[in-house]
């Protein structure tokens, strides 16, 4: 861990994260108060959307590992070789929260076959599939965050970055879900 990704989650531009019992178990890296960030981010996501602690389990179950590394350009990124998922400590708590939804999604999509070997595929092809994975990763951030929203988590910061499409087809079918749900 680097000495400035360890500031961005520092008590002093965070605030204090309570000890808790993680209710997804990640192998958390990083300092303790880098795995109390995480922890916290992880149960508000785990307690309020089931989509979210579902898609959480998953990657965790595979045995990928939680840290942090500052980065450019982007919030997070999910290693598939080294079972990885790396968020960026400089980013709020409720834009990381998304990002831990999307990023644990593609760790699912790994384990599902979805190769990771680029070039062995035309051009075309690789553009297709790698804008396919982008898409069900960003439905089941934004699925997740929804649920969490309507199951009461206010979470300054926590935004969807879907489109507003892509909000509309997880929107309906979180209404779908509901509304199966009370039959």
């Amino acid at each position: 861990m680097s000495a400035l990704s360890q500031a961005f989650s520092s008590k002093l531009l965070r605030g204090n994260y309570a000890e808790e019992k993680p209710l997804i178990n990640f192998d958390y890296k990083g300092t303790e108060q880098e795995k109390r960030r995480l922890i916290s981010m992880v149960n508000k996501i785990a307690a309020h959307s089931e989509t979210g602690r579902a898609v959480l389990q998953k990657a965790a179950d595979a045995g990928y590992s939680m840290s942090f590394e500052i980065q450019s350009g982007c919030y997070g990124f999910a290693n598939p070789e080294d079972k990885r998922l790396v968020m960026n400590p400089m980013f709020r708590d409720g834009d990381l929260m998304n990002t831990i939804v999307h990023e644990s999604r593609h760790a699912g999509q790994f384990l599902d076959g979805v190769e990771t070997d680029f070039g062995r595929l035309n051009l075309k092809s690789e553009i297709i599939e790698f804008r396919a994975m982008e898409a069900d990763a960003c439905a089941m951030a934004t699925l997740a965050v929804l649920e969490a929203e309507r199951n009461g988590l206010k979470q300054r910061g926590l935004r969807s970055e879907a489109s507003p499409a892509v909000r509309a087809v997880s929107y309906t079918h979180l209404r779908a879900h509901e509304t199966r749900s009370n039959l």
